[in-house]
C-alpha cells in the first residue's frame, strides 16, 4: 500500500506504527526461531513466518511459489477455461464461478465486502468496458491510466481507480482490463477500508496477490 512505518524492537516483540510516528502501533510477537525460520503473530492472531533465502535472484524469486512449497499457507491455483489463472489464499478467499464471471470474496475479518470480480466480455473492448465502468461510478475523483497488463510483457492494460471518500464506509473500487479473445477480460476490485491499518493491509495483501499472480 506504500504506507510509511516506524518500528521498535524489544524482548521478542516488534511494534509497528503504520503511517509514521504518532499513529497507533501493531505489535508482532516472536513465538519461535527454528532452523532459521522465525514464527510469530500480530495481535489479531495472524501467524506469519520469516525465512532468509540465501543466493536468491531478486529479479526472479517468486515468494508465493516458495511459501506454497513450504506448506505453511493454503495457496491454491484457480485455472479458468478461458486460459487465465491466478493464485489465491484458500484460507482467506472463497471462489465462485457463474457463467462468464468468477468471484473471489475475502472471508477474513474486514469492514465490509472485499472482493474481485473477473468478467469475460466477448464483444466489448477493454477500453470501452473501463470507460463505461468509470461513468457508472459517477464521481469526479476517479482516475484512469494505461500500463502493461499483469502477467504479460507487452499487452496494454486499462486501469481505473475510485479512491475511498474521506468520510463514510471507506468504499472504493478499481478495475483493470485488457483486450482478450475478441473481447475483454476485466478484473474489478470492490472493497471497504475500515481505518484499522492492520486489517486493511491484510485485506489488500490478499487482493493484490490475485492481481499480481495473473498468468495466461
Amino acid at each position: 500500500m506504500g504506507l510509511p512505518f516506524c518500528c521498535t524492537q524489544e524482548d521478542g516483540k516488534i511494534a509497528f506504527s503504520f503511517g509514521g510516528n504518532g499513529e497507533s502501533s501493531d505489535v508482532f510477537t516472536v513465538e519461535s526461531i527454528e532452523n532459521g525460520v522465525m514464527k510469530g503473530a500480530f495481535e489479531d492472531g495472524m501467524t506469519m513466518y520469516f525465512e532468509p533465502v540465501f543466493d536468491a535472484d531478486p529479479e526472479a524469486f517468486d515468494a508465493v511459489a516458495f511459501v506454497d512449497k513450504s506448506g505453511r499457507v493454503d495457496y491454491k491455483q484457480y485455472e479458468d477455461p478461458n486460459g487465465w489463472s491466478v493464485t489465491y489464499n484458500a484460507a482467506k478467499m472463497s471462489v465462485t464461478q457463474q457463467n462468464n464471471m468468477v468471484f473471489f470474496v475475502y472471508t477474513g475479518e474486514s469492514a465490509g465486502t472485499n472482493m474481485i470480480t473477473v468478467t469475460y466480455e466477448p464483444s466489448v473492448s477493454a477500453k470501452d468496458a473501463v470507460d463505461e465502468m468509470v461513468k457508472s461510478w459517477g464521481s469526479d475523483n476517479a482516475t484512469q491510466n494505461e500500463s502493461i497488463f499483469p502477467g504479460t510483457e507487452d499487452v496494454t492494460g486499462y486501469w481505473a481507480m475510485l479512491p475511498p471518500a474521506a468520510e463514510g464506509s471507506g468504499y472504493y473500487e478499481s478495475v483493470i482490463a485488457r483486450d482478450y479473445m475478441e473481447g475483454s477480460l476485466i478484473f474489478e476490485t470492490t472493497g471497504h477500508n475500515c481505518g484499522d491499518d492492520a486489517l486493511d493491509m491484510a485485506v489488500s495483501d490478499e487482493l493484490v496477490l490475485i492481481i499480481d499472480s495473473i498468468t495466461f
